[in-house]
């Protein structure tokens, strides 16, 4: 059993103890208009994504737990699977989510390869996280590495890898030890600059 399985009943809680989320932050850079399709990668217990069901079209959970997929409420779609080989086509929805997941992963670059793959031309790419550049965001690092493995990347290399695959930036937010990125996919056609 993973540690992810063993803390799915307590999650939400622990989730609202620390302030985990940041909703404000991370919907704003979504920027949804209304009835986009959103994946949101590692999205746990899916309230984040079931909090937004009511301006989208479809949302979809993919997680490795199955005891977190299991406590997903109704109305969004789950899946489990490894955000470094998402199991869905290429430009499959018009928002991917990876809130406080990437630091979570053996290999964060290929998640956010994936995530740019999934992503439909015109939609976006949030990216939620510790950021080590900061003090805080170090010592929350530190804190989190006494439990479990903790690959955190810097905002420039998460804009580094997903610049690489032709996602633009579209908008920043920071908080004391966490940073949200927004990366944006241009239409077919569109032309960079």
């Amino acid at each position: 059993m993973s540690f992810f399985d063993r803390i799915a009943p307590h999650y939400d809680r622990f989730h609202d103890l620390l302030r985990l989320g940041h909703p404000e932050a991370v919907t704003d850079l979504l920027s949804l208009a209304g009835g986009e399709t959103l994946l949101d990668v590692g999205g746990g217990t899916g309230r984040f994504a079931a909090s937004l069901l009511p301006r989208l079209a479809e949302a979809w959970v993919l997680d490795a737990s199955p005891a977190m997929l299991a406590r997903v409420p109704s109305g969004v779609r789950t899946c489990r699977g490894d955000a470094a080989a998402l199991p869905f086509p290429d430009g499959s929805f018009r928002r991917v989510l990876l809130s406080y997941v990437l630091h979570h992963l053996e290999d964060p670059r290929a998640a956010l390869r994936e995530a740019a793959r999934v992503v439909a031309p015109g939609g976006r790419v949030v990216v939620h996280d510790l950021d080590p550049t900061r003090r805080a965001g170090r010592l929350a690092q530190g804190l989190e590495g006494a439990l479990l493995p903790v690959r955190a990347l810097s905002p420039e290399e998460v804009g580094k890898v997903l610049g690489s695959c032709c996602l633009l930036p579209a908008g920043r937010r920071d908080g004391s030890w966490w940073v949200a990125l927004g990366f944006r996919r241009p239409e077919e056609g569109a032309r960079k600059g």
